[in-house]
Order: structure tokens, then C-alpha cells, then sequence
């Protein structure tokens, strides 16, 4: 943990994001959660978010978070963290 990190960390809870089994496998989702991420990371600096947070209501939304860059919590499987700083970082990277 860094030093001077408020415990707990602050972090923004994505609820729900879903998209219908007839439109599955056409990067809807990953649009959709490309958008929500863009989104928090500009209401982050207000509001003092670090992380973007998760919890997976299936396997295979799990997996579907974790091929984008969400690490799982030790504690809870189903809980994803997405920190903002590894975001904002790929985000300026060429």
C-alpha cells in the first residue's frame, strides 16, 4: 500500500452493465464499458476515485472483466478492481 493512501481506498462501483444475449459477441460490452471507464476517470479527479470497481454476477462476466485489465479481489472472486492510474497511463501511452 502507498504511503498517505486513505484506507479505504475510494473507489467508484460500476452496478450493472449488461448487454442481451442476442447482441452478445458484437463489442458492445467492451463499448460500453470503454465509455463508463472514460467516464470515471474524468469524475476521479473531483471526486477522488482511485479504482473502479466490480462485482461479476456470472463466470463469464468475470471473464469478460479480467480480459480487460480488472484484477481479481483476495477476498471475493466476483469483486473486480480496475485501478484508474494503470487506465490513465495506457491512455497516454502511443
Amino acid at each position: 500500500m502507498k504511503r498517505n493512501r486513505p484506507d479505504p481506498i475510494p473507489v467508484l462501483v460500476l452496478g450493472r452493465l449488461a448487454i442481451h444475449r442476442d447482441h452478445h459477441r458484437k463489442g458492445l460490452g467492451t463499448a460500453l464499458l470503454d465509455d463508463a471507464i472514460r467516464r470515471v476517470i474524468q469524475a476521479a479527479d473531483i471526486a477522488g476515485v482511485t479504482a473502479l470497481l466490480v462485482h461479476a454476477i456470472s463466470e463469464q462476466a468475470r471473464r469478460f472483466y479480467l480480459s480487460r485489465g480488472f484484477i481479481e479481489s483476495p477476498l471475493q472472486p466476483m469483486t473486480l478492481c480496475l485501478m484508474l492510474g494503470t487506465v490513465r497511463q495506457a491512455l497516454r501511452e502511443p
